[in-house]
């Protein structure tokens, strides 16, 4: 029985997929570590404050390859990479095609976030640059997906990753300078394309098809998008405004004090979401919907245990903690660091409920886009020191975290006096 479940290519894939997440989520978390540690404050912020930028601009980029996967997959195998070759050579033919739309959408962007982001030059030309190196990102880890190339898949984040690693130490010892950050983060992305581009191209003919798509706006009407995007733009931006509202209103110092702070709060959620992502698996099952609301609250027990233990954690030993990721520059977060916990604590479990309601396509998850709306309102008027942004943070994701679990309760509710009224007829 073991012997058939290892042999199983779901099962086989999904340990692959879940073991390149990790290691490519710790590898990037290494990777801020070090920067941390080898740049200033004030680089720190602008650097934190331009991967949140670049991180909401490709938020819709989920939904292409999310699409492009089922496209993929629905083909018959030996279809699968003239196919895929296909769209790649779309895709750089359209942009070079819209280069003019391109380069005008980008001085707006760049003219919107000089006049409004309290960035440098070289950060929005490196939120521009890293938007586009994402999507075709996107195009060759969504294409390796669809052609169940796993091993591929992780092979290339996995080295991507190393690289930038490598670069950070190069960074750390060498070159502290912003512009020398942006070149390392940009040339992995550019490595990675190249790659990705050679391992399609090697096992695809010179013959394209004529690709035909439905309008780009149809997808989007579709509920099933629609939710998913809505949700997930709501999920990211909380993790991600109020680093960028931090750097707008107070000082470069600030800035990166904040975003040490959110990267130490972020550990509960390095480590909780593998576990909500697979509960995800379980929640769109059909097999395991009778089990779907006992597995919430069994991992939301988990989580919480573990978020709690990191609270304390937090709370007794906040001098260790710091001096250990970081260095004493950042002993002013020793007082809110355990309002850090709570945050990464909140964040998981906004996580796990989503990707709950997420699985039974209902708009009550797009609750996230809600929130963000109402944290970027009160960060606007509020935001005089740290410990104001950190508790506003937490006030609203709390808000959030109990509409979520009240929406849980009525679907149980309903859900048992359904099951009760059938079995008694």
């Amino acid at each position: 029985m073991l012997k058939k479940v290892w042999q199983n290519a779901f099962f086989q894939g999904s340990i692959l997929i879940t073991i390149t997440t990790f290691l490519v989520s710790f590898l990037n978390y290494v990777f801020n570590l070090l920067i941390a540690r080898g740049v200033t404050l004030e680089t720190y912020g602008e650097y934190f404050s331009s991967l949140s930028y670049a991180t909401l601009l490709t938020i819709p980029f989920g939904a292409f390859g999310t699409i492009l996967i089922k496209k993929i997959g629905a083909l018959d195998p030996e279809k699968r990479h003239e196919y895929a070759h296909s769209i790649e050579y779309w895709l750089y033919e359209k942009m070079l095609k819209l280069s003019p739309v391109i380069l005008l959408a980008g001085a707006a962007i760049y003219f919107l976030l000089g006049e409004s982001a309290n960035l440098q030059s070289a950060s929005i030309l490196f939120i521009l640059a890293l938007t586009l190196f994402s999507l075709m990102q996107t195009f060759y880890s969504a294409t390796f997906h669809g052609f169940q190339a796993f091993f591929l898949f992780g092979v290339l984040m996995v080295s991507g990753s190393l690289l930038k690693v490598l670069g950070g130490i190069a960074i750390t010892l060498l070159r502290s300078e912003l512009i020398f950050l942006y070149l390392v983060i940009s040339l992995t992305a550019l490595f990675q394309l190249i790659v990705g581009h050679f391992l399609i191209k090697h096992k695809s003919t010179k013959s394209r098809q004529q690709l035909r798509f439905p309008k780009l706006h149809t997808y989007f009407l579709r509920k099933e998008v629609l939710i998913p995007l809505i949700t997930t733009l709501g999920f990211v931006g909380i993790a991600n405004m109020d680093i960028i509202l931090v750097k707008k209103f107070l000082s470069g110092s600030d800035a990166g004090l904040y975003s040490a702070l959110t990267l130490l709060s972020k550990i509960i959620f390095f480590l909780a979401a593998p576990i909500a992502s697979v509960g995800y698996i379980f929640f769109t099952g059909k097999e395991h919907k009778h089990k779907a609301d006992l597995l919430l609250l069994t991992i939301s027990g988990l989580i919480s245990l573990f978020g709690l233990a990191a609270i304390v954690f937090y709370h007794l030993f906040s001098e260790f903690v710091i001096h250990f990721f970081f260095d004493q520059r950042y002993d002013s977060l020793q007082g809110i660091l355990w309002l850090g916990g709570v945050y990464g604590l909140l964040y998981s479990l906004i996580l796990l409920y989503s990707q709950y309601f997420m699985a039974k396509n209902s708009i009550i998850s797009t609750f996230t886009f809600a929130t963000l709306l109402l944290q970027m309102a009160l960060l606007t008027f509020s935001h005089q020191s740290l410990t104001q942004v950190m508790t506003i943070n937490v006030g609203v994701m709390t808000v959030l975290l109990a509409a979520y679990f009240l929406s849980f309760c009525y679907y149980f509710y309903q859900n048992r006096t359904t099951h009760e009224s059938s079995t008694s007829q």
